[in-house]
Parts: structure tokens; C-alpha cells; sequence
């Protein structure tokens, strides 16, 4: 298993890095990447230089992504509901409290996981 957690939006070439991912892998690749149509993550995007890659980020084009690389998707959605290491103490606990189902708007991340063409 080879595993990313939101560092493609960092990159000058994600696809790049998503081809590597597949040719080091034995199996499988799982790619999590911040949800562009979260408004917490969309704002952090706009406002902070170094995350402006979170504005391409989305469910589609992650899915993109792995397909050029000649994975073969087995599962993506949306997940998540507390940024980490952005969420004030207070707001943590308040938010662990609530109900919550990740959907397009309310999930943090994207998250996708593939396989190499083969691979069982």
C-alpha cells in the first residue's frame, strides 16, 4: 500500500507524483486530498499562499488523477469533519459531539482508493 494524506495540493506535479505512487506500489494507492467544496478548506485555500492547490481539489479530479496513472478506482468519497491542527480546543470538543455524515459540502477530505490493473 502506498499512502498520501493532502500533500498532492503542494505539488507542481501531482499527476507525477500519483504515477510514482503506482509504480512503487505492489497493490494499492489511497489518496486523501482536502475538499475544495468545504468552505473551511476552500477559505483556507483563497486566503493562504501555500495551499492554494486545495482550489483544484475535488472528488473528480482525484479520480482523474489516478485513472492517468493506470489505476483502477475502488472507492471514492468524502470524509472528515474536524481540520486538524486549525480547530480551536473549544470548537473540537463542541464539534466531536455532533452528529455528523460526511457529504460533498460538510467533508473535509476527498479520499480515494485504488489498485494496480491485476492486483487482487
Amino acid at each position: 500500500l502506498v499512502y498520501m494524506w493532502e500533500v498532492l495540493h503542494h505539488l507542481r506535479d501531482p499527476s507525477r507524483a500519483v504515477r510514482e505512487m503506482r509504480r512503487v506500489s505492489r497493490r494499492y494507492v489511497v489518496i486523501f486530498e482536502p475538499n475544495r467544496a468545504n468552505v473551511m478548506q476552500l477559505m483556507f485555500g483563497l486566503l493562504n499562499r501555500q495551499e492554494r492547490g486545495t482550489l483544484r481539489s475535488s472528488k473528480r479530479y482525484l479520480e482523474t488523477l489516478a485513472r492517468q496513472a493506470g489505476l483502477e478506482l475502488l472507492a471514492s468519497d468524502y470524509c472528515g469533519r474536524i481540520p486538524p491542527n486549525k480547530t480551536p480546543a473549544w470548537l473540537l470538543a463542541a464539534m466531536r459531539r455532533l452528529p455528523f455524515r460526511a457529504n460533498r459540502v460538510t467533508g473535509i477530505s476527498v479520499g480515494i482508493i485504488a489498485r494496480k490493473p491485476g492486483a487482487s
